[in-house]
């Protein structure tokens, strides 16, 4: 008797499923597709999160170049394959990393506008069947004007997203301040230790999360 119950046991265990991974989807402009990294597909963020995480999850790159939250911006990341991608594959957590694109002369529409934009992006993931856990990220510190990015906005944009009290916020502008060396020679875009670094935060903010009762 205790053999075939035995037999049993190791039938099950090789015929069980295997867990499923938990999705995340990294939605965001040319700073999560990782625009200028020498070797993007192995140094983006998305990339390095998911070696961070493990086969327990996995990371999807959502990024489109030069992309805005806003709808009336001049490449809204709404109107992108990508985001309509994202929304089909049903993430189990968003991240979100959109604005400094935003922040521009011929996009900004002040803050107010900017989180209206946030807010009705957040809940059209937010509103998905799988009921993904949102988090929404404060764009870098830009350190220079190269594109016609404005870096005085993209403080405006922090500053209320931190605010907020709808979703957890992960501070990326608070971390690349007084850290030029981790930003590319354009003053805007992640080098290969700036995608690193946000990686790591992301990484350590959501492992801290799982463990939570």
């Amino acid at each position: 008797m205790r053999r075939w119950i035995c037999l049993l046991a190791m039938l099950f265990a090789s015929t069980a499923l295997p867990a499923v991974p938990v999705r995340v989807a990294c939605v965001g402009d040319s700073i999560t597709y990782g625009l200028r990294l020498i070797d993007r597909k192995k140094d983006c963020y998305p990339a390095v999160l998911q070696r961070l995480l493990g086969n327990g999850y996995e990371v999807r790159n959502y990024g489109a170049n030069s992309a805005t939250v806003q709808e009336s911006g001049n490449r809204p990341y709404t109107r992108k394959d990508v985001y309509r991608e994202s929304l089909a594959w049903q993430p189990d957590i968003v991240l979100l990393l959109l604005g400094t694109n935003d922040s521009k002369k011929q996009n900004w529409e002040g803050v107010d506008s900017y989180m209206e934009a946030m807010r009705k992006m957040a809940a059209s993931y937010e509103n998905l069947p799988s009921n993904p856990e949102i988090y929404v990220m404060t764009p870098p510190k830009a350190f220079s004007g190269y594109a016609g990015i404005n870096d005085d906005h993209i403080g405006e944009e922090a500053e209320a997203l931190l605010a907020q009290n709808g979703y957890p916020v992960i501070d990326l502008r608070a971390a690349f301040e007084g850290h030029r060396q981790w930003i590319g020679k354009d003053g805007i875009h992640p080098n290969r230790e700036g995608a690193s670094e946000i990686a790591t935060r992301i990484a350590k903010k959501l492992q801290y999360d799982a463990g939570k009762p």
